[in-house]
């Protein structure tokens, strides 16, 4: 539980934190969201690639709105039973509603059906594609829409870098990606902390995996082999795990949290595709 007035003053703080941040270049994705009344947005995506900046920019396009990002470390005794307090909060002034990572609150789709019954407009982000998409499955079912964003793309690079396409530049959109704060900065280490993050915080942590050790050299280990063919065996007697389902269950973390993309052989059989060696891609 929380008290009202330590719940009062993060949503204020917060409040004035976001509105002081720049939108940013328009992102492509900008004209596919539109929040309605009685149906929840989601917008899922890879940490940093941009989500709180798209919902900037989304707030900037509507007169009122309510906000809360529900990874502030004030709010970690926050439950289920603090969500009528967090509406007395807001008050009934608004009703549209933003919120980050609200997935990481027991209940929440509770929470976002009540507010959908009452025609409110709901947007929600979030950082963990199946941990939103099984509370919306069978809480919301039919009444989300669903977004996947992703770093910028090439012509969002050259916006944001403020250069025309051309070869020179497509050369460094494919060495620098496009994970918006790097392009910023350009330092190595914040992409070394952010890969650190995903695995700790959206992996390790939240799916309760207790061989952290296994996890991050398995990462590290598809990372240095992007692209090439694998198979769940061959992964499984290289590191020894001793159960191929072990290794089946990272990597759909891994999927689920953005960090990885496996991309099957194509053949007209599904049971052929199903056992052939794969392909895998990091973001």
């Amino acid at each position: 539980m929380i008290t009202l007035q330590t719940l009062t003053d993060v949503v204020a703080r917060q409040r004035e934190f976001l509105l002081s941040t720049p939108t940013g270049i328009p992102r492509e994705k900008f004209p596919e969201i539109t929040p309605r009344s009685g149906v929840a947005s989601i917008i899922t995506g890879i940490r940093r690639c941009g989500k709180s900046t798209l919902l900037r920019q989304l707030i900037d396009s509507s007169p009122g709105f309510n906000y809360l990002n529900f990874e502030d470390v004030r709010l970690f005794q926050f439950d289920a039973g603090d969500f009528p307090k967090l509406e007395e909060t807001f008050g009934e002034s608004d009703n549209l509603y933003f919120f980050d990572e609200i997935q990481n609150i027991e209940g929440w789709e509770r929470f976002v059906r009540t507010l959908l019954n009452q025609g409110k407009k709901v947007v929600i982000t979030g950082s963990n594609a199946s941990m939103l998409s099984k509370e919306l499955g069978t809480k919301l079912t039919g009444r989300h829409v669903a977004t996947e964003l992703f770093p910028f793309s090439f012509k969002e690079f050259c916006s944001f870098n403020q250069v025309e396409p051309s070869v020179a530049t497509f050369d460094q959109f494919i060495e620098r990606g496009g994970f918006p704060e790097y392009l910023r900065i350009g330092d190595p280490n914040l992409l070394q902390t952010l890969l650190i993050d995903i695995l700790m915080r959206d992996i390790i942590v939240r799916n309760g995996l207790r061989d952290e050790g296994l996890v991050k050299e398995l990462a590290l280990y598809l990372i240095t082999n992007a692209a090439k063919e694998f198979s769940f065996n061959s992964l499984k007697n290289l590191f020894g795990t001793g159960s191929v389902n072990t290794i089946i269950s990272i990597l759909n973390h891994f999927e689920d949290s953005y960090l990885f993309f496996t991309i099957q052989q194509f053949d007209f059989s599904y049971k052929k595709r199903i056992v052939a060696p794969k392909k895998i891609y990091s973001i």
